[in-house]
């Protein structure tokens, strides 16, 4: 790997996910989100999309999803 993030996933030791950076040097968030083990989604269709993040901040999204996601009904949505 070069410089993306890496995921670890939890169905044992070969789970290893690469999401490579891009030429601008982001992580594509929408294939992240994808993982098996992701805690989070991504809107699509936006009018203006934000869809990319740098590497560590890819990560970051990744584990503090997984780390902090409250259970929530169906349809429910998280508001700051």
């Amino acid at each position: 790997m070069t410089g993306g993030t890496r995921v670890y996933g939890s169905a044992g030791a070969n789970d290893i996910t690469d999401y490579e950076k891009n030429r601008s040097g982001m992580v594509d968030v929408k294939a992240l989100a994808d993982h098996h083990d992701a805690k989070f989604g991504v809107a699509r269709n936006q009018p203006y999309p934000e869809e990319y993040l740098a590497p560590a901040q890819a990560a970051a999204l990744f584990n503090v999803a997984r780390d902090y996601r409250e259970p929530t009904q169906p349809g429910s949505m998280v508001q700051g």
